[in-house]
């Protein structure tokens, strides 16, 4: 995530479980997850108190990565986040790194977890530069396969605490796309993945 504008803990900043994306901490807080992740799950929700150990979601303990414009926060999807006190207008850019899927169960957990993934914008299947085309060929096609593995076979229901750990390829940024005067900013997003890579 790329932030363009400032947030605080009470302002729309990233908060973070530090260690929720592994077991036993990721399985244990999933009941959690199961209201947030229906269409009705809202943290005002008498229910959602109830599957979050009695506490609201703007109150479960958190590391808030608060930040200022140009900062760049880089964390694992499977790490349970979330934001409150919502900015209107708030501007970011969030990039998601993902290894090209392989097998069943992985087609069928990026649905689960990014199904745009099998979207890829036009941009980048017509880019210029064959490195980043080869980013995204392909994943359009495998698109259907994908949903229907991820209404059957993978059901959410049926795959719960089997969550699939994707590797995060940093240095393949897919800000390549943007035009030749954003240059400096994908400059500046590389370094920041590089760094992250070195802690």
């Amino acid at each position: 995530m790329l932030y363009l504008q400032p947030t605080r803990r009470s302002s729309g900043a990233l908060r973070l479980i530090p260690g929720s994306h592994r077991s036993p901490l990721h399985e244990q807080l999933l009941p959690m997850v199961r209201l947030h992740s229906t269409p009705d799950g809202h943290t005002a929700h008498p229910r959602w108190q109830e599957q979050t150990f009695g506490v609201r979601g703007d109150c479960i303990p958190a590391y808030a990565a608060e930040s200022l414009p140009g900062d760049l926060v880089i964390f694992h999807q499977a790490c349970y986040h979330s934001v409150y006190g919502h900015q209107q207008g708030r501007s970011y850019i969030a990039c998601k790194f993902a290894e090209r899927p392989r097998t069943d169960f992985e087609l069928a957990s990026l649905w689960h977890t990014s199904d745009y993934s099998y979207r890829p914008h036009e941009r980048f299947e017509r880019h210029e530069d064959a490195a980043v085309r080869r980013m995204v060929v392909g994943l359009r096609a495998l698109g259907p396969q994908a949903e229907a593995l991820a209404t059957g076979e993978f059901a959410l229901s049926k795959i719960r605490g089997q969550r699939v750990v994707l590797s995060c390829p940093l240095l393949s940024c897919p800000t390549a796309a943007l035009s030749s005067d954003h240059r400096d900013l994908r400059a500046q997003i590389a370094e920041g993945g590089e760094a992250a890579a070195r802690l």
